[in-house]
């Protein structure tokens, strides 16, 4: 062979284009075609009953308590801060001049702002 021949066999099969690769199609998935067909007999099943029920009115009541008196408040933290080994509920009620149920409403919103803490049957100052 000679050199020119060479480079005219190498240029023509430069020129050929090589064979199309065969493509294989996905197969097609079965939840594609089963869903749809299931859905629609569920939302009928569903819609019917809720047409039929009557509607029925409800009222929402919201009660609400009154604040309680800063003073209370503030005289709560003033014994607590006095008593290095905390206070039970009915030392402290007696020790503000308050009832024993404004004396928890008071512990439980000071325990809320993080002022009090509770260990056991006493208060102490956070």
């Amino acid at each position: 062979m000679r050199q020119g021949e060479a480079t005219r066999e190498t240029g023509e099969r430069a020129n050929q284009t090589p064979p199309p690769q065969q493509r294989v199609a996905p197969a097609p998935v079965a939840a594609r075609v089963v869903a749809p067909v299931l859905a629609a007999p569920v939302v009928a099943r569903v819609a019917a009953p809720l047409a039929a029920a009557p509607a029925k009115a409800r009222v929402a009541v919201l009660e609400l308590e009154e604040a309680l008196p800063a003073e209370l408040l503030s005289s709560a933290m003033r014994e607590l801060r006095a008593s290095i080994r905390g206070r039970q509920l009915t030392e402290l009620a007696s020790g503000i001049g308050a009832s024993t149920e404004q004396t928890m409403k008071v512990c439980g919103e000071l325990m809320a702002q993080g002022q009090v803490v509770r260990r056991g049957l006493k208060y102490f100052v956070a």
